[in-house]
C-alpha cells in the first residue's frame, strides 16, 4: 500500500504518481513539484526524470528535458522503460528541429522496443517549416517509421518532404512503397513513376523500377512486372542487377506457362 501523498510523504513512487495525476489534469506546475520530490527522495529513480522531462516539454524547455531523458536512460533497468525515454527524447529533438539526433533516438527506441513506433507524436506539419533542406530529414524519418513498421506514420513524414521539395524522388519512391507496405498498390503505382521522372542517376531510376516491378507483381499485372524488371536490369549496377534478373527470369517462367 502506498504511503500518503501531501507533504509528509518521502516515497518517490508517490511524488511520481502524484506528478502523473497532475500532468494528466493539465496541472503542470503541480506535477513539476511533484516530479521534483520524487527525485529529492530517490536520485536513482528513473521515472520521475522521464516524466519530469515530458512536463518540461509542454512549457518548451527543451534544454532541461533533453538532459533529463538522457539521466532516466542510464537509470530505468528494462529496455521497454529505457525504449520510452529514447522515444520522448526523439520527440524532443524532432521540436528543435534537429532531425539527425531525433533520428538516432527513434533508432534506439525501435531496437529496444519495436512498439515504441506506435507512441511517438503524430508529426507537426509546422515544426519543420517550408526549408527544403528539412526535406532529407523528413524522409530519414519516414524511413525510421517505415522499418519499425509505423505505416501511417512514415506516410505523413515522406508526404511532408515531398512538400518541402516537390521535385525529391526518394521521397515519392519511399511513399510509394509504404503505401504498397499498406496493401494500396494501386496508388503506389503512379508515386514510383513520378519518382523515375524525377531522379537523375540511373542507379536511382532501378531501384524504383525494380520496385514498380514488386507492385505490378501484387497485382498480378505479369507484364507490366517483367517490364519494369527489365528497365531495372537495363539500369541497375551489375551486383544490385542480380536479384531483379532472377525475379524477371521467374517472372518470364510464370507468363511462359
Amino acid at each position: 500500500m502506498l504511503e500518503q501523498t501531501g507533504e509528509e510523504s518521502t516515497n518517490a513512487l508517490v511524488w511520481n504518481e502524484t506528478g502523473n495525476a497532475h500532468f494528466k489534469r493539465g496541472a503542470i506546475e503541480e506535477a513539476i513539484n511533484a516530479y521534483n520530490k520524487a527525485i529529492q527522495f530517490d536520485t536513482e529513480f528513473g521515472w520521475p526524470y522521464s516524466n519530469l522531462a515530458l512536463a518540461y516539454i509542454t512549457q518548451g524547455q527543451y534544454t532541461e528535458a533533453i538532459l533529463l531523458y538522457q539521466r532516466s536512460i542510464e537509470l530505468l533497468d528494462s529496455d521497454k522503460d529505457k525504449a520510452v525515454s529514447w522515444n520522448g527524447l526523439g520527440n524532443v529533438y524532432r521540436r528543435i528541429h534537429d532531425y539527425a539526433n531525433a533520428v538516432a533516438a527513434y533508432q534506439k527506441a525501435a531496437e529496444l522496443d519495436p512498439e515504441t513506433a506506435g507512441m511517438r507524436e503524430g508529426l507537426d506539419s509546422s515544426e519543420a517549416g517550408q526549408d527544403p533542406r528539412n526535406a532529407q530529414a523528413w524522409n530519414d524519418l519516414g524511413e525510421v517509421f517505415f522499418k519499425t513498421g509505423a505505416y501511417d506514420e512514415a506516410a505523413r513524414a515522406f508526404e511532408k518532404a515531398i512538400g518541402l521539395v516537390p521535385e525529391f524522388g526518394w521521397a515519392h519512391s519511399n511513399l510509394a512503397r509504404t503505401l504498397s507496405a499498406q496493401g494500396k498498390h494501386a496508388e503506389a503505382v503512379p508515386l514510383f513513376r513520378k519518382s523515375i521522372e524525377l531522379f537523375q542517376e540511373d542507379k536511382d531510376k532501378a531501384v524504383s523500377w525494380n520496385r514498380l516491378g514488386n507492385v505490378y507483381r501484387k497485382l498480378n499485372d505479369y507484364d507490366h512486372a517483367i517490364q519494369a524488371y527489365q528497365q531495372a536490369v537495363a539500369l541497375a549496377e551489375e551486383d544490385a542487377a542480380l536479384i531483379t534478373r532472377t525475379r524477371f527470369s521467374l517472372l518470364s517462367n510464370l507468363a511462359a506457362d
